[in-house]
């Protein structure tokens, strides 16, 4: 009878195991029931992609021409910032999915995912195909319980797909990234370069003192004398990864040259002039000639001409 008991407990033990098993397979399944990639491309596909504004009245364009990505403006071209639209490319290509948040399109405005509240975002090929399309909701910040007092922030954006009613939240700030104005997608470098294929830099100071640095035997010099490296590094640091603050736009161009920077590279070299035209400072970019920036004394111009002395010589 004893035996008998055993066996029975036994069975209903794997009967209880079972039913909790698949009890929690199919909560499990249940939880995660909705797609696990919005998109999913090789970011070398996307030759373009199109950013509609609210209610999709106005459009930015994005092309990928001669190994370079340019914003088409109306008539206009104006070259793109290419380190944002890889980040952008990077988040994009393996686009997955962290919750549910909803499938009911009446909630759709508490997500800022209606027409008049999102932004729809359009990948393209190289014959113009599409690749995706999303629309856009807000970004959403919740801070975090952090003992080191520090805060921080789970950012999630909601996002839905054009053909569906779901939406979803993704990680990160995708949607604060494209509703930024067009101006933001610009390529602001003055100058960008590999610190350590420099060779040499001429420098033309506004009132004069002009001087060259310059890299013979890997030992650092001005005026033939060897020069501290820390103080190059400095100064390089301050230069490198230079941006302008505004674009000087519909101005009559400027001639008279009166400072430069000119850094020579193992590659290529980069020069950034600097004019003045009616009492106001302008850079035209190193990078990519054509494209002046307003500028001041006080600000890229103090970064960029620097005085001989600020390269101490070894003794």
């Amino acid at each position: 009878m004893l035996s008998k008991n055993i066996k029975i407990f036994g069975v209903v033990l794997v009967v209880l195991a079972i039913v909790y098993f698949a009890s929690d397979l199919i909560d499990n399944k249940q939880k995660r029931n909705f797609k696990k990639y919005l998109v999913e491309l090789n970011k070398e596909d996307v030759q373009a992609f199109k950013i509609y504004s609210k209610n999709y009245s106005q459009t930015n364009n994005f092309i990928f021409e001669e190994d370079k990505w340019y914003i088409a403006d109306e008539d206009k071209k104006y070259i793109a910032d290419e380190d944002k639209i890889n980040r952008l490319m990077d988040d994009l290509k393996h686009l997955k999915t962290k919750a549910l948040a909803s499938r009911n399109d009446s909630l759709w405005e508490n997500y800022q995912i209606t027409d008049s509240l999102a932004v729809k975002l359009v990948l393209l090929d190289k014959k113009k195909n599409e690749l995706a399309e999303l629309i856009i909701g807000k970004t959403d910040y919740k801070q975090l319980p952090n003992p080191s007092g520090r805060p921080q922030y789970d950012v999630s954006t909601f996002v839905r797909p054009t053909k569906g009613k779901s939406v979803y939240t993704v990680d990160g700030s995708i949607g604060s990234t494209i509703r930024q104005p067009l101006q933001s997608w610009r390529d602001k470098y003055i100058f960008k370069f590999d610190k350590k294929n420099v060779e040499s830099i001429e420098l033309t100071n506004l009132e004069g003192g002009n001087f060259s640095i310059v890299k013979k035997d890997s030992i650092w010099q001005v005026e033939n004398k060897v020069i501290e490296e820390k103080d190059l590094t400095n100064y390089l640091n301050k230069i490198y990864r230079l941006r302008g603050s505004s674009f000087a736009e519909n101005i009559d161009i400027p001639t008279d040259i009166v400072g430069s920077v000119k850094v020579n590279c193992l590659d290529k070299s980069y020069t950034a002039n600097i004019y003045k035209l009616d009492e106001k400072y302008y850079i035209e970019s190193g990078v990519n000639k054509g494209v002046f920036f307003n500028t001041k004394l006080d600000s890229e111009i103090n970064r960029m001409l620097v005085d001989k002395s600020m390269f101490k010589t070894k003794s």
